[in-house]
């Protein structure tokens, strides 16, 4: 009766102390039962970590590696374009060359180096100084083009020409310019031969008639002979 009225008292502290043995059951873990034989411990992982000088030798490698591939892209654009500058060049040799039926490039060409050639061995006969042996041969050359081939030699002068314009407009003036003035001295020279030959004809024609009165002598005209 003590006991029930002590509960009764203090109902807070029996409950409590009464669902201690519950939540002690539910909150400990369950003990699992050993392994007969026993268990392998896990291996350990061992991590191997580079060391200094292969650090150093993979940072080498991949800048030659990026080295390489960097000049192989630089070398291989350079090609591209010297096989662009090649079509370009050929195509525009091909627009060069006149049709074969108007004028062949044989033998002319064959005479050209003929001539070239001649000229180098002119150049060494004479007083062989170094102007010379580098004037004569493409000189010689050139007076043989304008002979053997005439329009090959119009067509690569414009292009030269045109070339000077794109590179070097100052030496393309400067020749244009020197070209102008040989033109009119030729058209002066031609002027002043014709004046001169217009003189020189009306002095025969006074001498000649001057002879004939002084001397009697008959002289024939250049003009009455071609007609007889």
């Amino acid at each position: 009766m003590q006991r029930l009225a002590y509960c009764k008292q203090r109902p807070a502290r029996f409950v409590l102390l009464a669902a201690t043995p519950l939540v002690a059951e539910r909150q400990l873990p369950k003990h699992k039962d050993l392994p007969i034989y026993p268990t392998e411990s896990p291996k350990p992982v061992v991590v191997e970590s580079p060391t200094q000088l292969e650090d150093g030798i993979r940072q080498s490698r991949e800048v030659v590696t990026e080295g390489y591939r960097v000049g192989r892209a630089h070398v291989q654009m350079v090609v591209d374009r010297w096989i662009g500058v090649e079509h370009a060049v050929e195509s525009r040799l091909k627009s060069l060359a006149p049709p074969p039926e108007t004028e062949p490039l044989f033998p002319g060409a064959l005479w050209v180096g003929i001539a070239a050639l001649s000229g180098s061995i002119v150049a060494q006969q004479l007083r062989p100084t170094l102007m010379r042996r580098i004037i004569y041969p493409p000189v010689w050359g050139l007076i043989a083009a304008n002979y053997f081939l005439p329009l090959h030699t119009v067509n690569v002068g414009k292009y030269v020409y045109e070339l000077e314009e794109r590179y070097v407009p100052n030496l393309a003036k400067a020749q244009s310019r020197l070209a102008e003035r040989m033109i009119e001295a030729s058209a002066s020279s031609r002027e002043s031969f014709g004046r001169f030959q217009t003189q020189l004809d009306v002095q025969v024609g006074k001498t000649k008639q001057w002879i004939q009165a002084n001397t009697g002598l008959q002289i024939a005209d250049k003009s009455q002979e071609e007609k007889k």
